[in-house]
């Protein structure tokens, strides 16, 4: 019995529950275009992250297979239940097949075409852990195509437009956050770290640093220029622009953490560091307060 839990307890660790917060991206055009709180298009994207939590588990455990080789040197990753060696590479895949038949077949009750950003979710990550995560500047510029997947799904099963303002936010955003993981890595693995991860011998951390503060200025110019767009305003008014200090604080928070606490992972930051969640949460409220409460 005691195998059994333990099994359990490290599949469960395996398939990350707590990056399932990435999916919540997939909810970004549902608040924005207004339908919140509409039954039936809350379902629908609700079920849509739900399936895409099924996608990025399977897509997980299948990276730990492909890394874990790798993993074995990292300070962290290493104690991985795959690969430290708690779960066999057999287990392991045939919880990831059952979560990817699974995910699969959930989409295409819901929506037939949503099978497909399933399936380029699903083909990006594998290609990426295979290749692309060892091309320079192009492994993040894929890790922001994921983010940008899951809002393109999101906006999908409602059939609305995202708007070209929505997909430079969240682009410039996932830059931020992918070159801080990055940053990262390097400093944490030092010396080995181009032995982990090929593309961390062409970064640098001044490279990093200059990389990181562009895209995070573009991020916060292009949110704010977003509030004040006069379809902006037609639609939601002229109250957002004053959730903009939230935005500004978050990434010079983020800075902060990259530099001096040394943590870049996205889901790291928002769960270990209460000022970002904070200002995330009161962000949210604010978005909610003028969206759909102050017009």
């Amino acid at each position: 019995m005691k195998k059994l839990f333990r099994l359990i307890k490290n599949l469960l660790i395996s398939i990350r529950p707590k990056h399932w917060v990435k999916n919540g991206f997939i909810f970004i055009p549902l608040i924005f275009v207004g339908l919140l709180f509409d039954k039936i298009s809350f379902l629908k994207v609700f079920y849509t992250f739900l399936i895409f939590c099924l996608t990025a588990s399977g897509v997980y455990l299948i990276n730990d297979i492909i890394d874990k080789k790798k993993d074995c040197s990292h300070p962290y990753k290493r104690k991985r239940p795959i690969a430290s060696g708690e779960i066999s590479v057999f287990q392991a895949l045939f919880l990831s097949l059952i979560l990817l038949i699974l995910s699969f077949f959930f989409s295409y009750s819901l929506d037939k075409s949503l099978i497909w950003f399933i399936l380029a979710y699903l083909l990006i990550n594998i290609f990426y852990s295979l290749i692309l995560k060892n091309l320079f500047l192009i492994d993040v510029f894929f890790v922001a195509i994921n983010y940008l997947i899951r809002v393109y799904a999101g906006a999908y099963v409602i059939k609305v437009p995202v708007s070209s303002w929505l997909f430079l936010i969240i682009f410039l955003f996932s830059l931020v956050v992918s070159l801080g993981k990055r940053k990262e890595e390097l400093i944490l693995l030092e010396e080995e770290a181009k032995n982990h991860r090929k593309t961390l011998e062409f970064y640098t951390e001044d490279l990093l640093n200059q990389m990181i503060v562009i895209t995070s200025t573009l991020t916060i110019i292009s949110y704010i220029l977003y509030t004040l767009a006069p379809e902006t305003i037609i639609k939601h008014g002229n109250y957002l622009v004053y959730t903009s200090p939230f935005v500004i604080f978050g990434f010079l928070r983020y800075l902060y953490l990259v530099n001096k606490k040394k943590m870049g992972s996205p889901v790291e930051v928002l769960f270990k560091d209460k000022e970002i969640f904070i200002t995330v949460l009161l962000w949210g409220i604010a978005i909610l307060f003028f969206i759909y409460f102050l017009k």
